[in-house]
């Protein structure tokens, strides 16, 4: 920051609590100095009681868009044949996304815990191991393969900030940690503002909206979607 920052930005800047900041205190500084891991306490923080409940609204109907395609090309996938992978792990990120802040806090293992243990042994199946496979509960949730069959990226989304376990590799599904951090980096970074609302905004009135079916709406405010289709 001395090195990098007018003066006087800098001594506003050593003047700040990182424990005590206001979201939009937050908000400025991330556009100020970046969202860089080393600054990450001046623009989030880590997930408590007092944030835990926090959301960043503007990116809720990006995020269950982008999973609803995720789940039809699923239950695509699967109506094509028995051996089709068994777990609609977008269903899975989808309940969790449910999960109210009070109860995340006090969660062992969290879904992160789960996707960072998923990754973890997800890419361990040998040739051979295709059924094994196909059964795993997590297998799918994040990029994995099976030598000789076929690999899979997971919905997990990618995680767009420099901060907290880089599990998934998703673009597509980026807006579910923007909408929820706390569930997919363990820390809650504030991002919604009157100007970002309004981006979004104008950035949706340039594209040609996608038709969605009608029992979209039904899949996105339902609760304990299944997951497993054997």
């Amino acid at each position: 920051m001395r090195n990098n920052e007018l003066a006087v930005t800098y001594a506003e800047f050593t003047e700040l609590d990182p424990h005590n900041m206001t979201d939009l205190e937050r908000v400025i500084w991330a556009e100020q100095i970046g969202q860089r891991e080393h600054c990450r306490d001046y623009w989030s923080e880590p997930l408590s009681a007092a944030n835990a409940g926090k959301r960043n609204d503007s990116y809720r109907n990006g995020c269950y868009e982008s999973l609803w395609r995720h789940h039809n090309n699923f239950i695509e996938g699967h109506s094509r044949g028995s051996d089709s992978i068994r777990f609609d792990q977008a269903a899975r990120i989808a309940n969790w996304l449910d999960i109210p802040g009070d109860t995340l806090v006090t969660m062992d293992p969290s879904p992160l815990d789960l996707a960072i243990a998923a990754r973890e042994q997800g890419n361990r199946y040998e040739e051979g191991d295709y059924e094994t496979a196909l059964d795993d509960e997590w297998f799918g949730l994040v990029p994995g393969r099976v030598p000789g069959h076929f690999s899979v990226t997971g919905p997990w989304p990618r995680n767009p900030f420099e901060v907290g376990p880089m599990v998934g590799d998703s673009s597509d599904t980026g807006n579910c940690a923007r909408y929820y951090p706390q569930l997919f980096t363990g820390r809650w970074i504030p991002l919604d503002t009157a100007i970002r609302r309004q981006e979004i905004q104008e950035y949706l009135a340039t594209r040609t909206p996608t038709p969605v079916p009608d029992d979209f709406g039904e899949w996105v405010n339902q609760r304990d979607r299944q997951v497993y289709v054997g």
